[in-house]
């Protein structure tokens, strides 16, 4: 009985402060996110400097804004759980607080300085959002150990490899309000965007409908899941474009034809006229980890699948470090800075995201949509061309 009473103030808490934080929110960013015209950029803040720090990241919102990025994805920012930690640092995505910042990057007052530049830059700040397991040593597994899904044997568990987790069970009323709550909490006081939603697909598709359903009502959110499923499109603006991101790695190695090159495109194409969006890269944090830079797996041809990728119909991501350009595989569980120099592929990203908003921000008003696109390729290279109503744009990959 304590334990309901306990959780029932904490959500009436945070549902009061949020009520009275949207109230006092400044009005002064109301950009509208068209994920058309949208360039995401994905920071690891443990590696993006020596500090690994908000404020140390802060300084290069100037020259990501000029760069072309439209928003800023933050991997997770909570703090991070120490039982049965991975490293010496832990993995970002196993969170033992999910209403505070990991004092590794900073404070929450920095964090929201961050998001303040970036909203004076007119650029939108996304966080990492982790709803399908927590840390062992999250709060909620001493005042809520119903949240945790149960085994067989009535013990907690975790899924895969992921010792340093434990899942939550979504059939808790209690465990879905508390982290819709917190999810407010976010958007509330710090004024975030949107969220990047952990492994979507492993939470129920109702939970996401209720969490957006909620939040949206007091600020339209941005809203990114790590699935391929088109069923969660239900709730999220953008899922990830993995067939693209694979089928270009097989062409590369000689694995697939162009046909099906062309397939995949053909198919994001309709899903696009649909207003269904992918999320579309080379690389991110996991596939530079655990899989391989992205010179290890597209070789010299990596810039222009990178190009590729800001043409193609859906959204764009570029991964921190992609501009320097990033030929390490960063270590996900110690400090291991990404270490900027000269930024020798800015220029590169630069015009490539001009092109991109130059005919994405046509289609936005309704103009000249893209209608067709069309591959053609022999042996490793790959001959592409958009059509944007009259406006015909080709792109080589040799």
């Amino acid at each position: 009985m304590l334990k309901k009473i306990l959780t029932t103030l904490y959500i009436f808490f945070i549902g009061y402060h949020l009520h009275a934080q949207e109230i006092m929110r400044k009005a002064a960013f109301k950009a509208s996110h068209n994920e058309a015209s949208q360039v995401i950029y994905e920071v690891n803040t443990r590696q993006f400097s020596k500090e690994g720090t908000f404020k140390a990241f802060a300084k290069h919102l100037p020259r990501l804004k000029k760069m072309g990025v439209t928003t800023i994805w933050f991997m997770p920012i909570q703090p991070i759980g120490k039982q049965n930690r991975k490293g010496s640092l832990g993995s970002y995505y196993s969170i033992r607080d999910y209403t505070a910042v990991n004092p590794e990057f900073g404070t929450v007052q920095d964090f929201k300085d961050v998001v303040a530049q970036a909203h004076k830059l007119g650029m939108y700040v996304m966080i990492d959002w982790v709803a399908n397991h927590s840390a062992w040593d999250n709060k909620w597994m001493s005042t809520n150990p119903e949240f945790y899904e149960k085994d067989t044997n009535g013990k907690m568990h975790c899924t895969f490899d992921w010792s340093d987790v434990v899942e939550l069970d979504y059939n808790n009323p209690g465990l879905r309000d508390a982290m819709i709550a917190s999810m407010q909490y976010w958007v509330a006081e710090c004024d975030i965007d949107g969220f990047r939603c952990d492994v979507a697909d492993m939470v129920p598709i109702s939970f996401w409908m209720e969490a957006r359903s909620t939040i949206d009502l007091n600020k339209k959110c941005i809203w990114l899941a790590e699935t391929g499923g088109n069923e969660y499109l239900q709730a999220f603006d953008i899922v990830y474009g993995w067939e693209w991101m694979h089928v270009l790695e097989e062409y590369h190695k000689g694995k697939a034809d162009i046909a099906k090159v062309d397939s995949i495109a053909q198919w994001y194409l309709q899903d696009y006229h649909k207003g269904k969006y992918r999320l579309l890269f080379t690389t991110n944090h996991d596939e530079n980890s655990w899989n391989g830079t992205e010179y290890e797996r597209y070789g010299t041809q990596a810039k222009d699948m990178a190009k590729l990728c800001m043409l193609m119909p859906g959204v764009p991501l570029i991964y921190n470090g992609q501009e320097e350009p990033l030929k390490k595989r960063l270590l996900f569980f110690e400090k291991d800075v990404i270490g900027f120099k000269k930024y020798q592929l800015a220029p590169f990203y630069h015009q490539i995201i001009k092109d991109r908003l130059k005919y994405y921000n046509v289609i936005s008003r309704n103009e000249n949509p893209l209608r067709k696109i069309s591959f053609t390729g022999k042996g490793k290279s790959i001959s592409s061309t958009f059509y944007f109503g009259k406006i015909k744009k080709s792109v080589v990959v040799k």
